[in-house]
């Protein structure tokens, strides 16, 4: 898949809009990543949506990060965002329930039948995983 194509199937999920935003308020690029056709229905375009701006938010606030990636793959009715920093990082079993950020990420993947996956370590970056199979839902 081309640059445009990429970019255009990416932005049908994130409607570039969460990417310009960590791009703009923090001035940190960001690279973006798509693969595969595979339709999602339209509940699970929101929560993608919802998940990949609550994390570049998060990049942007917190991580000191100086490049960020942005990738969607679909498959077999499947699909996987990962939002992946080079910032700061922080210690996951840190984390109290006042981060409603990650408490928000995890709703909203529960909505969905999806599985969020966070990887993070002080000094070394942060990596936001949403996993969606269609036959998860009974579909």
């Amino acid at each position: 898949m081309g640059l445009v194509e990429g970019v255009a199937a990416l932005s049908e999920i994130l409607e570039v809009g969460g990417t310009e935003a960590a791009r703009g308020r923090a001035r940190i690029p960001v690279s973006l990543s798509c693969s595969g056709k595979s339709p999602l229905p339209p509940d699970v375009k929101v929560a993608f949506y919802n998940v990949a701006q609550e994390a570049l938010n998060n990049v942007a606030k917190h991580a000191r990060a100086h490049q960020v990636h942005v990738t969607l793959v679909r498959h077999d009715g499947c699909a996987r965002l990962v939002v992946s920093d080079d910032g700061v990082g922080f210690a996951i079993q840190e984390v109290t329930a006042e981060h409603l950020g990650l408490t928000i990420m995890q709703e909203r993947s529960e909505g969905i039948g999806a599985i969020l996956t966070i990887q993070s370590t002080p000094s070394a970056g942060t990596q936001i995983a949403l996993d969606w199979c269609a036959t998860d839902r009974g579909q």
